[in-house]
């Protein structure tokens, strides 16, 4: 049995690793996006021009770099439950050149 489903909260991802499939591929929900905030506004306005000092992990990420990554990583077929955050889903989902 395998499957793909976005995760919520900890408590949701501790419950899903713990489910013993043969594979399983979840992603973080926050690396998706949020409401925007006001300081996510301010934050959004300095990204450009100081976008590569802010971490891979905290940066945004657009639908088609998620769907790129779940689809390969759905692909890759590991055994296992593996959790992507925002970080390795922007590596994985990069596009090919």
């Amino acid at each position: 049995m395998g499957g793909a489903a976005p995760l919520q909260s900890g408590a949701a991802q501790a419950a899903f690793c713990a489910v013993d499939f043969d594979a399983a591929l979840a992603f973080a929900r926050a690396a998706l996006g949020q409401p925007v905030r006001a300081g996510e506004k301010l934050a959004s306005a300095l990204m450009g021009p100081l976008g590569s000092l802010v971490p891979k992990a905290w940066r945004p990420i657009d639908a088609p770099t998620v769907a790129r990554a779940i689809r390969r990583a759905v692909a890759e077929g590991r055994p296992g439950t593996r959790v992507l955050g925002s970080g390795e889903m922007q590596a994985l989902g990069r596009p090919e050149n």
